[in-house]
């Protein structure tokens, strides 16, 4: 599972510099700019831990494609009374040694219940892996809806402050 306590927020916004005297266009696109940079630099840690996550599930399905593929070859191979492989009955056209030796390999044993229980186990990691990047995507836009609502903000502070400044002139006219 990602670890989603890598991603960081970025830190919140102040808005004590909005009530200063000298609020000029200057200074809104200055405190803009600070609050995108901690906004992206979010966003992009964010968007390289749901890469990282995402190759690691795309290993964990290979290696569960791989292991359901084995499970497929091995169901040819009839088992013995205590339930295990029984390696000297392997019909003709299976090459018994090859799948024998790649369950020493992955040091499954050599009953069909270990087999499943690492398939099942492969399950449980690839659910645990694509839940954790639901939450990192969940994460991911919400910093961009975040952002999103930063700009939305300083364009309405700008369009206000040219308003006001135009109201100005007009009087003085």
């Amino acid at each position: 599972m990602p670890d989603v306590s890598v991603v960081t927020t970025a830190p919140p916004w102040d808005p004590t510099p909005l009530r200063a005297a000298s609020l000029t266009p200057e200074v809104i696109l200055a405190m803009m700019e600070r609050r995108l940079q901690d906004m992206d630099r979010q966003i992009v840690e964010c968007s390289q831990t749901i890469e990282n996550s995402t190759r690691r599930a795309d290993e964990v399905a290979g290696t569960l494609a791989d292991r359901r593929a084995l499970q497929q070859d091995l169901e040819r191979i009839p088992l013995d009374d205590d339930g295990r492989f029984d390696w000297g009955r392997v019909p003709t056209g299976v090459d018994g040694p090859a799948l024998r030796s790649r369950l020493e390999t992955l040091g499954l044993g050599d009953t069909p219940g270990a087999v499943q229980a690492s398939i099942d186990g492969l399950n449980e990691s690839l659910r645990r892996v694509n839940s954790g990047n639901e939450m990192l995507m969940v994460q991911l836009q919400s910093a961009m809806q975040e952002r999103t609502s930063v700009i939305q903000m300083g364009s309405n502070m700008l369009k206000s402050l040219h308003e006001g400044t135009s109201a100005i002139v007009g009087n003085l006219r």
